[in-house]
């Protein structure tokens, strides 16, 4: 065995049994970049139809989950387009759930969100009543139907935070740093904002805790190599583990955007200090695809 195939056993230690790919390693930027080939490395949106139950995914909704899922629909606001808000198709919102419960420990009780536009928060408390929740999300639109429906769960504990998170202050999350044993977040596929929504899911994490993170589908978006490659170095420095890639496990209901579900664990420490530091010092220029300014947005 290489070296290379060593390092890629040790950072990616286990693709999903349920995908059946191989892979093939490739080097660029002295960052292992990993390509996955196989039964879904050619999947084009029409064939993630095939199955109607689940998308090739081995992941199948109960009856319960729809019922809800449908109830979401009607209160969930629009999209705006502007912060790159997307939201699931109903039964990829379903799945996502699904699978973040099938991952998280039996003993997780405190989930956290950086951003919610699918009000999968609203989803998880139905189904899992866990003991605490704490969301980040620029739109207050979204925070007031969280917050009233969550107001119906009185045995949760909820923070809401409306803020950009360009500005957030450490003080507003000082207590919720390190505290979440599952981070859950579909960051905007551009630089600089998939690594703040990233950085702020790390600070929220506890040892040992998993974030669950929306990439860009591998073989169908064109800017992916260079977004993976930068997201793999990052959480790699900060002492993340990618354990698990969903390749085309996500569809939305106004975009041909398909993406990929990362479940990644945290191994290390990094101070949150030095978490909200990095977002400060990012540029900004490449925060929304749709190169919004993200200093402008309320």
């Amino acid at each position: 065995m290489t070296n290379i195939e060593n390092i890629l056993n040790y950072i990616i230690p286990k693709i999903s049994e349920k995908q059946e790919l191989s892979r093939q390693i490739l080097v660029r930027e002295s960052v292992i970049d990993t390509y996955y080939a196989g039964t879904l490395n050619n999947l084009d949106k029409n064939q993630l139809d095939k199955c109607p139950s689940c998308k090739g995914t081995g992941i199948s909704i109960e009856e319960d989950i729809e019922k809800y899922i449908k109830q979401i629909d009607t209160i969930r606001p629009s999209s705006r387009v502007e912060i790159d808000q997307c939201h699931l198709k109903d039964k990829d919102l379903g799945r996502r759930v699904h699978l973040i419960l099938e991952k998280a420990k039996p003993e997780s009780t405190k989930y956290g969100f950086v951003g919610d536009d699918d009000l999968a928060s609203i989803l998880l408390a139905k189904v899992a009543n866990p003991e605490e929740i704490v969301i980040v999300d620029i739109d207050k639109r979204l925070l007031n139907v969280i917050d009233a429906e969550l107001k119906n769960k009185p045995q949760i504990k909820y923070d809401l935070i409306e803020s950009n998170i360009t500005k957030l202050k450490y003080e507003r999350l000082k207590n919720h740093f390190e505290t979440c044993e599952i981070v859950v977040t579909d960051p905007p596929y551009a630089d600089d904002g998939m690594l703040s929504f990233i950085y702020l899911g790390m600070a929220l994490l506890k040892l040992g805790g998993k974030i669950f993170i929306a990439m860009p589908y591998l073989s169908n978006e064109r800017w992916t190599w260079d977004l993976m490659m930068l997201v793999q170095k990052e959480l790699i420095d900060n002492g993340m583990l990618i354990e698990e890639l969903w390749p085309g496990f996500c569809t939305y209901e106004t975009s041909d955007v398909i993406s990929s579900f990362m479940v990644v664990k945290k191994m290390r420490n990094t101070d949150p200090h030095i978490l909200l530091n990095k977002i400060d010092h990012l540029t900004k220029a490449r925060f929304y695809t749709k190169r919004t300014n993200v200093s402008n947005i309320e």
